[in-house]
């Protein structure tokens, strides 16, 4: 009994594994304020996989280094996230993040929610670039923050098997 679960379970799973839209990639930001002397990097290597041509589901691991004057911390982050694709005129799709990120590290424990609207250009039918343009976001700071910020431009790519 205990062979037939296992092999239905490897079948399933290979099933699974052979119609996924699996993708990785990730994106990068650097982000600089002189008047408030801030800084931001961020490196997000991320992995996700497409539900069907509206939804995917995936998450970031990676770093993010912030400077303030000069006090410089470096957290790990994690931000799982569910993307909405609501337009897509061609190559060109229009999407949203939904996403809950958290950061621990050297600059203290940090939290953020919030929506990331983003463009999304496919070059070719495995290679995707994007780019998140401002959010509508809270954070554990207690900031609500709303808006197109370019100065906050994050840019990624990423490939789709």
């Amino acid at each position: 009994m205990k062979k037939l679960i296992l092999i239905a379970v490897a079948v399933l799973g290979f099933s699974a594994a052979a119609n996924a839209q699996l993708y990785l990639g990730g994106t990068a930001m650097i982000n600089a304020n002189g008047a408030a002397q801030t800084s931001t990097i961020q490196i997000l290597p991320e992995i996700g996989y497409n539900i069907n041509k509206h939804w995917a589901v995936g998450g970031s691991i990676g770093i993010v280094s912030r400077r303030t004057g000069t006090v410089t911390g470096t957290n790990f982050q994690f931000a799982p996230y569910a993307r909405y694709n609501w337009l897509q005129l061609g190559p060109v799709r229009l999407f949203a993040d939904l996403q809950f990120a958290i950061a621990a590290g050297g600059g203290g424990t940090t939290w953020d929610i919030g929506a990331y609207p983003g463009i999304a250009f496919a070059a070719t039918k495995h290679v995707t670039f994007l780019s998140r343009i401002g959010a509508l976001s809270y954070n554990s700071g207690g900031t609500f923050s709303a808006g197109v910020d370019l100065s906050a431009l994050a840019i990624g790519v990423y490939y789709a098997f």
